[in-house]
């Protein structure tokens, strides 16, 4: 007898669920499905096609520009060769003389590269290395702190200070142009000094 019931209540259940999916998902669905194939049809191809290829040519650009500007400043790949680490730090000192987001760039590099030789010469946590460079307490001349204070700087190159010049007319002197080599002479000093106690 239950049994009886459960097939009989089943049933019912099927046909008021057949009315309501047919009602409410499968009648909207159609009727959206023939609105898209009306607007297909009424609108010219050439208009779809046109669409399509510029869509195409969009995405084409922008995957070649943003892979020319990685590969120019953050790979150690350019045109198909590997270079070495010698080798790429010489294209980030080269590349340092074209711009000024350049010059950041390579002082952010001398900065992480300052910060390593802190915690593996010193035995700092990373966290230290950077407090230090960040407070400017690092043991250096003046203005390598302040250029490698300028590299540690998040958000240097995109601050309105360096466009204030341009708006001022007179250039102000940035940290930034220190000559590299001043900050790589340092660095060798450091490592010297470190080695011969």
């Amino acid at each position: 007898m239950v049994l009886l019931l459960l097939v009989f209540v089943l049933l019912l259940l099927a046909v008021l669920l057949r009315e309501f999916v047919h009602q409410f998902i499968l009648l909207p669905l159609l009727y959206v499905w023939w609105l898209l194939r009306l607007f297909y049809h009424s609108v010219p191809q050439l208009i779809f096609w046109g669409f399509f290829m510029l869509l195409a040519a969009l995405i084409l650009l922008r995957s070649l520009f943003r892979h020319e500007g990685k590969r120019s400043e953050t790979s150690d790949v350019i045109h198909g060769e590997y270079f070495g680490p010698v080798q790429t730090w010489a294209h980030w000192i080269q590349w340092a003389k074209q711009s000024h987001y350049s010059r950041w760039r390579l002082a952010r590099r001398l900065a992480e590269l300052t910060q390593d030789i802190l915690v593996y010469q010193d035995q700092l946590s990373i966290a230290e290395a950077r407090r230090i460079l960040d407070a400017g307490e690092l043991e250096a001349p003046v203005e390598v702190r302040a250029y490698l204070q300028k590299g540690r700087a998040r958000h240097h190159f995109t601050s309105f200070s360096r466009f204030r010049h341009v708006l001022t007319r007179k250039k102000q002197p940035s940290a930034l142009e220190l000559d590299p080599e001043r900050v790589i002479e340092f660095l060798e000093e450091r490592l010297e000094v470190r080695r011969d106690h």
